[in-house]
């Protein structure tokens, strides 16, 4: 915003091995905050947090926007946060922007925030266990955090131009609307931070009739008893929560200001899951960062939400293709296997007639994500998979997607070959097509993955079915960049690997192999049609409890804009 042209800015990079920067603005540098527990204004607020950073050592820029100090900037400097941190990202292109609020206190070196992703929320939804779901964001705008990715901006993008439409809505309940009803998730990584990192205070006692602190409980009281312990808490929140915040709540965010469609967007894809996930801590996190969920996790294990599960690998096995050419500085390589006397002319004149590099392995029975994994391990590159007898009819423009982790099929986005249409959970076909990023990510994944998939556990031709467990067993959609392909890259016009019978056939086929513990999984989680609204409260109504019979369309809306292609 160009009008803003009176600051005053606060900011360091204390620390240059670090990947991100703590943003923030404020306004009334003298004005006491009437929530603070102990009086402190804005100002003071600003310079405890500044403390905060220097002691740990953690990059910093907080400004002091003095053009809504005017009368009448109130409004306008609530809805600034996503132009703000737009502007952080383009001050610090080598970093990511975290903004937090600046009555926050840090207390322990965010770790997370170093994590390999693209955007950091606190998702209460992972704390509603009387409706558990995940998938689901509902975030407080107190942390929001972005990466410096093609994926994180076009998010923020998006949620600028709403800000921008509707200036008098709540920002965090506008961003959990559109990033939980547009299943943002399923093309970001997405960290969704433990408790402890905006622990907020429940044993202070407020009188609204006095309309102030009657009881402030000091950090030792208000740990007795709960969760965490002191040494667990990261970042806190103590001038917020005071059990009894009603009147508060009224004055400082009020009926204006909630979006009228939230709870419609919140409601339309969400089912209460009854499921025992699987949680791997060290899935796309190093052992550092995963120890910041230890608690939760633990929490989450007792109330049976998920059962901790180690991440090993088995050791990768070199091996060497037969056949292929590879032409200098290619982004990716596509690779396939080959049994004893299968012919491979029409594949190797498909790929030189769109200019692709590829290598041919022979197929020696390893079980296909194990393949994936030591082919990756052994190139070092981003791969695509295609089946040898699969026809490539036109140019495959997915395989030239840059930042998606995870390209291949789902049939949750193809409406007539699926009784279903939630993005958020996989349904696989046989192995045909596939794109695999060159990362320690999807790495961890395939390790995830082989678990599943060795051959005393799963018949070769329903393996697809038993990754599409793992994925959808572990949460993977929050950890990885997905794009789903539809059926033309199934049954043509741009690969065809089956005809249209054939796929019905093979599917039925496989359907009816694979266990039935893999089939219910998907079954469980599957919102495969349209739910009505939470209700005036923004609870779930008794219908989020169990899945729909009827499916809805999905519209991948925005999905396109969140790609970046070599």
């Amino acid at each position: 915003m160009s009008y803003l042209q009176d600051t005053v800015v606060y900011s360091k990079i204390l620390n240059s091995n670090s990947t991100f920067v703590l943003v923030s603005y404020y306004w009334g540098e003298t004005v006491v905050n009437d929530g603070s527990i102990s009086q402190l204004t804005y100002g003071q607020q600003v310079q405890r947090l500044i403390g905060n950073c220097e002691n740990l050592n953690i990059n910093y820029y907080f400004v002091r926007v003095k053009d809504f100090e005017v009368k009448g900037s109130y409004q306008k400097a609530l809805s600034y946060k996503p132009d703000f941190i737009s502007k952080c990202l383009r001050l610090f292109p080598k970093y990511k922007c975290i903004f937090v609020d600046t009555d926050l206190q840090i207390l322990k070196y965010p770790h997370l925030f170093e994590a390999d992703a693209d955007c950091w929320f606190v998702n209460w939804n992972e704390y509603d266990w009387k409706c558990y779901n995940p998938f689901q964001l509902v975030l407080p705008g107190a942390i929001l955090g972005f990466a410096n990715t093609t994926a994180a901006k076009q998010m923020l993008n998006i949620l600028t131009e709403f800000m921008h439409a509707n200036r008098l809505l709540a920002e965090d309940k506008s961003f959990s609307g559109i990033i939980t009803r547009h299943f943002f998730n399923v093309y970001l990584r997405c960290v969704w931070l433990p408790e402890s990192y905006m622990y907020m205070f429940e044993k202070h006692k407020y009188s609204s009739i006095q309309g102030k602190y009657t009881y402030v409980a000091d950090l030792e009281y208000e740990m007795k008893g709960g969760v965490y312990k002191p040494e667990d808490l990261v970042m806190i929140h103590e001038d917020f929560e005071t059990g009894n915040l009603d009147d508060i709540y009224d004055k400082k965010v009020g009926k204006n200001r909630f979006p009228p469609s939230f709870n419609r967007q919140q409601g339309e894809k969400l089912r209460c899951l009854d499921i025992v996930f699987k949680a791997y801590p060290l899935f796309g996190l190093t052992s550092q960062q995963a120890n910041e969920y230890r608690v939760d996790f633990a929490h989450k294990k007792r109330n049976k939400l998920i059962k901790i599960h180690e991440l090993t690998c088995p050791a990768s096995i070199p091996i060497k293709h037969v056949y292929g050419d590879v032409q200098p500085n290619s982004n990716f390589i596509v690779v396939t296997r080959i049994l004893p006397g299968e012919t491979v002319t029409a594949f190797t004149e498909s790929m030189k007639m769109y200019g692709l590099s590829y290598l041919i392995y022979t197929d020696t029975g390893m079980p296909f994500a194990q393949f994936i994994a030591n082919v990756l391990t052994e190139l070092k590159k981003d791969i695509r998979y295609l089946d040898v007898h699969a026809k490539l009819v036109k140019r495959p423009n997915a395989f030239y997607i840059k930042n998606m982790d995870l390209i291949m099929p789902n049939l949750n986005v193809m409406y007539s070959l699926s009784k279903c249409s939630d993005p958020r959970v996989l349904k696989t076909v046989p192995n045909c097509i596939y794109g695999f990023s060159y990362n320690q990510t999807v790495l961890d994944f395939l390790c995830i993955v082989q678990e599943h998939t060795k051959m005393s556990h799963v018949k070769r031709d329903v393996q697809h079915k038993a990754f599409e467990y793992a994925f959808n067993i572990s949460c993977a959609i929050n950890k990885l960049r997905c794009w789903w392909l539809g059926k033309e890259y199934l049954v043509g016009p741009i690969v065809k690997c089956y005809s249209k019978n054939e796929l019905r056939d093979t599917l039925t086929k496989a359907n009816r192999s694979v266990s039935n513990k893999y089939k219910q999984l998907t079954k469980k989680l599957e919102q495969c049609g349209l739910k009505p609204a939470l209700d005036y409260k923004s609870d779930p109504v008794s219908t989020h409890f169990y899945g729909s019979r009827y499916p809805s369309i999905f519209h991948n809306r925005y999905g396109k804009y969140f790609l970046e292609y070599y």
